[in-house]
């Protein structure tokens, strides 16, 4: 099933899934990080409901990752903002650098280019 039923359910749903990602965000992040990420939730919304292809986020940083010098700035950003003490060592901050952390995962790690690792190449 590669297409969402039609119907109200999937806007029930994805407004579950918002209010709960919402709320979560909010405790564990504190107010400032929560609304930036509130408002990238509502972006994300967006351009998964309306009616162009492949322009969410996630397929778009996809497309933008073919580049090796993409992932390098991520990770350069992730690097200054920490050693500045702009991404706080807190419970925010290590909350903050874990989600962040796991959408690298998301965004860098999970398109390779169609290409499946084998164990023998690992190994070798």
């Amino acid at each position: 099933m590669s297409k969402l039923p039609e119907g109200p359910t999937k806007i029930v749903v994805g407004g579950v899934i918002g209010v709960s990602l919402v709320a979560a965000t909010f405790a564990l992040v504190g107010l400032k990080w929560g609304l930036f990420c509130m408002g990238l939730l509502i972006y994300e919304g967006w351009t998964f409901f309306n009616k162009y292809k492949n322009d969410t986020i996630s397929e778009v940083i996809w497309v933008l990752t073919t580049r090796p010098l993409v992932p390098m700035l991520f990770g350069l950003g992730m690097g200054w903002a920490i050693s500045t003490n702009y991404i706080p060592i807190s419970r925010e901050g290590i909350w903050t650098a874990f989600s962040i952390g796991i959408l690298y995962g998301h965004f860098f790690f999970q398109r390779q280019n169609g290409h499946v690792v084998e164990d023998s190449e690992v190994r070798s």
